[in-house]
């Protein structure tokens, strides 16, 4: 899973979402920016963990988010692929399956969907500890 926002640059990235009943589940979303705290003074610094750019919650809004996964045993349990008809999905039907290889007549398949997603203001506790 990207999130995007404004021209397709990735602010965020999950690699690990979990999908259940339509519903997806993610990790805590963040976005990299600049450490307002980094000053000139600690330029000649080598770069180090949240020196120079620290992460921060994703602000609320509207995001593109775009959901890829590929039917293979890199990217999927055993008992995923059983469900989904063997390795490559190629049962798979609908407008967000691409094939991968259009000259193959039993191409794999690859998910490929994107949608706006409103993320809502974080609550008033998460803003507490949150460094903005």
């Amino acid at each position: 899973m990207l999130v995007h926002v404004g021209a397709p640059k990735v602010i965020a990235s999950d690699n690990r979402v979990h999908v259940h009943n339509s519903k997806f589940e993610t990790i805590t979303l963040w976005e990299i920016v600049p450490n307002s705290y980094f000053n000139s003074k600690l330029a000649k610094l080598p770069d180090g963990p949240k020196l120079k750019f620290r992460q921060r919650p994703l602000r609320a809004g509207n995001y593109k988010v775009q959901f890829e996964a590929y039917f293979n045993s890199g990217w999927q349990k055993p008992e995923v692929l059983t469900m989904l008809g063997g390795e490559g999905g190629k049962s798979l039907k609908g407008k967000m399956f691409k094939v991968l290889n259009s000259d193959v007549i039993d191409s794999s398949k690859k998910l490929d969907y994107s949608m706006m997603i409103e993320f809502p203001p974080l609550t008033p506790e998460a803003r507490a500890i949150s460094i903005e």
